[in-house]
């Protein structure tokens, strides 16, 4: 009995401790970012996003602005051998990380 409460407890601090990651990691900020800008050339084909979808995306930056909202600084690679700046902001929901907003930086 004493050692199945000291399992319990034990991967209740383990599971815990990874669920509740303050930013998310380099590859997952990318993942999510370029996917972002790739339903966006879709929805907009007339856009730069459009034309010439991302084709890699370079996260520079991470700060955390507040609790689940992170503010990042990515580079996009585009298909027709542009780059653009932007300054992406993603929230974490239940499990997951959704962008929020974005802007292109000069």
């Amino acid at each position: 009995m004493k050692r199945a409460l000291a399992l319990l407890i034990a991967l209740t601090f383990i599971a815990g401790g990874a669920a509740c990651a303050r930013k998310p990691e380099v590859k997952v900020a990318k993942r999510k970012i370029h996917k972002f800008f790739l339903k966006y050339g879709k929805e907009f084909p007339e856009t730069v996003y459009g034309k010439h979808p991302v084709t890699d995306v370079d996260v520079s930056t991470r700060e955390e602005i507040h609790k689940n909202l992170i503010a990042a600084d990515a580079y996009l690679s585009l298909s027709g051998g542009d780059m653009q700046k932007v300054s992406v902001t993603l929230e974490r929901r239940f499990i997951r990380w959704k962008v929020v907003s974005w802007e292109k930086l000069l």
